[in-house]
Protein backbone atom coordinates (compact mmCIF):
# COMPACT_ATOMS: atom_id res chain seq x y z
CA UNK A 1 0.00 0.00 0.00
CA UNK A 2 1.23 3.74 -0.76
CA UNK A 3 2.42 5.96 1.62
CA UNK A 4 0.38 9.19 1.94
CA UNK A 5 2.22 11.48 -0.07
CA UNK A 6 4.77 9.21 -2.30
CA UNK A 7 5.58 10.84 -5.45
CA UNK A 8 6.11 9.26 -9.12
CA UNK A 9 7.44 11.38 -12.11
CA UNK A 10 8.25 11.19 -15.66
CA UNK A 11 10.11 13.58 -17.76
CA UNK A 12 8.15 13.36 -21.22
CA UNK A 13 10.26 15.85 -23.40
CA UNK A 14 13.79 18.04 -21.77
CA UNK A 15 15.74 17.01 -19.49
CA UNK A 16 15.25 18.17 -15.68
CA UNK A 17 17.89 18.08 -12.78
CA UNK A 18 16.62 16.91 -9.60
CA UNK A 19 18.12 17.56 -6.26
CA UNK A 20 17.71 16.00 -3.42
CA UNK A 21 18.54 18.77 0.01
CA UNK A 22 19.66 16.75 2.36
CA UNK A 23 22.07 14.77 0.46
CA UNK A 24 23.41 17.55 -2.15
CA UNK A 25 22.75 14.99 -4.68
CA UNK A 26 21.82 15.80 -7.98
CA UNK A 27 20.95 13.77 -10.95
CA UNK A 28 19.49 14.57 -14.51
CA UNK A 29 16.22 13.09 -15.91
CA UNK A 30 16.54 12.68 -19.92
CA UNK A 31 13.33 12.20 -21.40
CA UNK A 32 11.96 8.87 -20.39
CA UNK A 33 13.08 9.05 -16.88
CA UNK A 34 10.99 7.58 -13.62
CA UNK A 35 11.25 8.87 -10.44
CA UNK A 36 9.98 7.46 -6.86
CA UNK A 37 9.78 9.71 -3.91
CA UNK A 38 8.82 8.53 -0.53
CA UNK A 39 6.33 10.87 1.03
CA UNK A 40 7.65 13.78 3.35
CA UNK A 41 10.72 14.33 1.65
CA UNK A 42 12.03 17.37 0.49
CA UNK A 43 13.21 18.10 -3.67
CA UNK A 44 13.98 20.65 -6.24
CA UNK A 45 13.33 20.35 -9.82
CA UNK A 46 14.28 22.11 -12.19
CA UNK A 47 14.38 22.69 -16.54
CA UNK A 48 17.84 22.61 -17.94
CA UNK A 49 18.82 22.78 -21.72
CA UNK A 50 17.65 24.32 -24.93
CA UNK A 51 14.09 22.48 -25.05
CA UNK A 52 11.06 22.99 -22.79
CA UNK A 53 10.58 20.42 -19.93
CA UNK A 54 7.40 18.60 -19.79
CA UNK A 55 7.00 16.20 -16.73
CA UNK A 56 4.24 14.04 -15.89
CA UNK A 57 3.37 13.77 -11.97
CA UNK A 58 1.33 11.20 -9.40
CA UNK A 59 0.89 11.94 -6.32
CA UNK A 60 -1.64 10.67 -3.77
CA UNK A 61 -2.64 13.38 -2.05
CA UNK A 62 -3.03 16.92 -2.46
CA UNK A 63 0.30 19.70 -1.88
CA UNK A 64 1.68 23.00 -2.72
CA UNK A 65 3.91 22.91 -6.21
CA UNK A 66 5.50 26.15 -7.19
CA UNK A 67 6.82 26.00 -10.80
CA UNK A 68 10.31 28.14 -11.26
CA UNK A 69 12.18 28.51 -14.26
Amino acid sequence: MPTRGDYHGASLTGTRRRTVPETGENRELPPGSYVFQPGGEMRGDACIGDVDCAPMFSQSFAAGFIPQR
